[in-house]
């Protein structure tokens, strides 16, 4: 565990767990996932020796899995209200995340995790003790960064660090065109340091540009589909052409891609910047203008 800033503290991996330690509390922010997270969790709350709150930014199985385990310390887990559904039902939680019933082929699941008890929610925006929480919709519905009285700002998977971007073949989000609103939303915010739950700490003009290039990469995506659905493609036809070439290393990651495709399609229609067409057998996308493209 390392010291960000003041009473602030960061165990790295993928995803960070955040830490604000204060006169009364020990507030884990999203303590992941795997044996070795779980052995280290255990010592820093023995050395904490304080009564222990541990936040869960939204429900995807990575940010959760520890909680299935046995921690051997107290502690009381807290989500907001939308997302607490996807923690504590895995049928939910595959649902929402994949859009189908993976838990019926489990080999094909990334990251595994059973239900998870949450024992208090609350609404997006409101406070954890000290620490301020920020609803960031886009990811899930429900997902929050936390912001620490240090100024540092845990952002959950809102941002992701320039090697997942590269390393992912579309930067996963259940509402693309939701999870660029908060993008915009978070050059605002007043903080000095950014924690991104996949990815290094950059301080605010960093993680500006770190921001940017989220804004870039889900842009690039966005017009994408509106661009190659041109005068009509069937889904899979763009599923090819957003992958141009490239391979998922596992059956999970592909699904995922699907997913986030047929989210950005969905919420370009929302948005009357697509259609689909469904005159014939196999439905077509269309764009709303595709002689401006």
């Amino acid at each position: 565990m390392q010291q960000v800033k003041g009473d602030t503290y960061l165990l790295r991996g993928s995803p960070s767990t955040l830490f604000y330690i204060d006169e009364q509390q020990l507030y884990m922010i999203d303590p992941g996932h795997g044996g070795k997270r779980t052995k280290q969790l255990r010592k820093i709350a023995r050395k904490a020796n304080k009564p222990v709150t541990i936040i869960l930014t939204h429900y995807h199985s990575d940010h959760v899995e520890i909680l299935s385990r046995n921690l051997d310390f107290k502690y009381k887990a807290i989500s907001s209200i939308l997302d607490r559904p996807g923690i504590e039902y895995t049928e939910y939680r595959i649902g929402m995340t994949f859009g189908v019933p993976l838990e019926s082929w489990k080999e094909a699941l990334m990251f595994k995790a059973p239900p998870v008890k949450v024992d208090e929610t609350i609404k997006c925006g409101e406070n954890i003790g000290p620490l301020q929480t920020v609803h960031l919709p886009g990811h899930t519905p429900g997902q929050i960064g936390i912001l620490t009285p240090d100024k540092v700002f845990y952002a959950a998977d809102a941002v992701f660090g320039e090697k997942v971007l590269e390393n992912y073949l579309v930067p996963y989000h259940r509402n693309p065109c939701q999870a660029l609103e908060t993008l915009e939303k978070l050059r605002d915010l007043d903080y000095e340091i950014l924690v991104p739950g996949h990815g290094p700490v950059v301080e605010r003009s960093q993680a500006l540009d770190l921001i940017n290039t989220n804004i870039e990469a889900l842009k690039r995506f966005l017009d994408t589909l509106v661009e190659k659905a041109g005068e009509g493609r069937s889904f899979q036809d763009i599923v090819e052409v957003i992958l141009d070439g490239k391979t998922a290393r596992s059956a999970g990651e592909y699904i995922l891609v699907e997913q986030s495709i047929r989210g950005g399609l969905i919420c370009l229609a929302g948005k009357g910047l697509i259609t689909l067409d469904t005159s014939s057998s196999i439905p077509l996308w269309k764009s709303s203008n595709p002689g401006s493209q």
